[in-house]
C-alpha cells in the first residue's frame, strides 16, 4: 500500500512539473500572452452546449435578417399591386416583430442568468461574512477566557504571597502607572488578605499610596453598586469586578516613628 501511494505521489508530482514546464514553454516561445490567456478564460467560461445554442440562435437571426432583406428588395423591385404591397408589408412587419420578440426573449434569459449568478455570489459572500464574524467572535471569547483565567491566577498568587512581598508587587504596579490594575487586584482579593497586605505599608509615602488605593477601591465599589442597581440582570464584564462592594479596610499607619494608625473613612 505504501509503495502504491509513493508511486501515485511521484506520478502526480511528475505531471505537475510537466504541466508547469509546458506553460512556461508557451510563455517563453510567445505562444501564450495575457491577451490569449483572457481569450482562453472567455472560451472556458461557457460550456460547448451553451456555445452551440448561442451560435444556432445567431444563425437563425442572421437567416431571418437575410430573408427580410430579400423580401424588402423584392418589394422594391417587383411591380406589385396595391393589395400585394399591403400583404407583403404586413408579412414584413410580422417577421420584424418576431425577430424583435426573439431578441427580447434572449435579453430576458441573459438578465435572468445574471440575476441568478449575482444571487449565488451574494449568498456565498453572506456565508463568508458569517464565518468570519463567528471566527472573530471565537477569538475574542478565547482571549477573554484566557485573560480571566490569568487574572484569577494572579489574584491567587498575590493572596499566597507574604504581605511584604505583595506590598512590593502593588507598589511596582503603582510606580509603573498601573494604579487601576492594582485596585482591581485588591478588589478581587479576600478582605482578610487585602487587609493584611495593606498593613505592610509602613512609611509615610507608602501610607499615602495605601490611602489613595483605599479611596479608589471605595469608588470602585460604589460604581459596581450603582451599575447593579441600574441594571440588576446584567452580569459583570470585567474579570476583576466583584458583585459585593468591599468591606472597610483596617487602619493604615502613617509614619514608622510614631507608629500611629491612620483611620481611612469609608
Amino acid at each position: 500500500m505504501k509503495t502504491l501511494w509513493r508511486l501515485l505521489s511521484i506520478l502526480a508530482i511528475a505531471n505537475l512539473l510537466a504541466i508547469a514546464a509546458f506553460v512556461g514553454w508557451l510563455w517563453q516561445t510567445g505562444r501564450m500572452d495575457a491577451q490569449r490567456f483572457e481569450l482562453l478564460k472567455t472560451i472556458l467560461a461557457s460550456s460547448t452546449a451553451e456555445d452551440a445554442a448561442r451560435v444556432e440562435e445567431e444563425k437563425v437571426l442572421h437567416d431571418e435578417s437575410v430573408r427580410v432583406a430579400a423580401e424588402e428588395r423584392k418589394l422594391l423591385e417587383a411591380p406589385f399591386t396595391r393589395a400585394e404591397q399591403i400583404a407583403a408589408s404586413e408579412r414584413f412587419e410580422e417577421r420584424a416583430q418576431l425577430a424583435m420578440k426573439t431578441l427580447n426573449d434572449e435579453q430576458a434569459r441573459l438578465a435572468e442568468q445574471i440575476g441568478e449568478r449575482e444571487e449565488a455570489v451574494g449568498v456565498r459572500e453572506g456565508a463568508l461574512d458569517a464565518r468570519r464574524a463567528a471566527w472573530e467572535q471565537a477569538i475574542a471569547d478565547e482571549k477573554q477566557r484566557e485573560t480571566s483565567e490569568q487574572f484569577k491566577k494572579a489574584v491567587k498568587l498575590l493572596e499566597g504571597m507574604p504581605p511584604k512581598q505583595g506590598k512590593d508587587w502593588i507598589l511596582e504596579l503603582v510606580s509603573n502607572g498601573k494604579v487601576e490594575q492594582a485596585v482591581k487586584y485588591l478588589d478581587a482579593m479576600s478582605n482578610s488578605k487585602s487587609a493584611n497586605l495593606l498593613k505592610a505599608f509602613k512609611t509615610a509615602g507608602e501610607a499615602k499610596t495605601a490611602t489613595d488605593l483605599l479611596e479608589r477601591l471605595r469608588s470602585l465599589g460604589l460604581e459596581s453598586e450603582q451599575a447593579a442597581t441600574a441594571n440588576p440582570s446584567a452580569a459583570p464584564t470585567a474579570p476583576a469586578a466583584t458583585v459585593t462592594p468591599p468591606a472597610p479596610k483596617p487602619a493604615v499607619p502613617t509614619a514608622p516613628a510614631a507608629n500611629a494608625p491612620l483611620t481611612v473613612p469609608s
